[in-house]
């Protein structure tokens, strides 16, 4: 896992430190969009699952990263886009790069708040 020192940052610099700490270490595989389903953060699990470098998917869309998979899983994106309300415990099936794979997936929606 990740070990990032937080004693002497910035309380942003903590809260910072401290996201990327949760998204790092987590067992599962972590993506963030933004509202055109390109890629804004993956973590290391979901690059190894989807075979591709973290750097390969930033600023991508979740078409041009997964087009075996986009057609069913945009739609779900959109979904939890349009309404606001999150997908949780969505099974799926498919195929990436010749292989079988089944998902859970979790979909939630994330709202941020632009500070200028």
């Amino acid at each position: 896992g990740t070990v990032i020192e937080v004693r002497d940052l910035t309380h942003a610099r903590r809260e910072q430190a401290w996201l990327e700490a949760v998204i790092e270490g987590a067992p599962d595989g972590i993506a963030v969009f933004d509202a055109g389903l390109r890629f804004v953060r993956v973590n290391n699990v979901l690059a190894r699952m989807n075979g591709v470098a973290i750097e390969a998917h930033l600023g991508r869309t979740f078409r041009e990263v997964l087009p075996e998979t986009a057609e069913h899983l945009e739609d779900k994106y959109k979904e939890v886009l349009r309404t606001g309300n999150s997908i949780v415990d969505h099974h799926f099936s498919g195929i990436h790069k010749g292989s079988e794979y089944h998902l859970l997936l979790n979909i939630y929606p994330v709202r941020v708040e632009r500070i200028v």
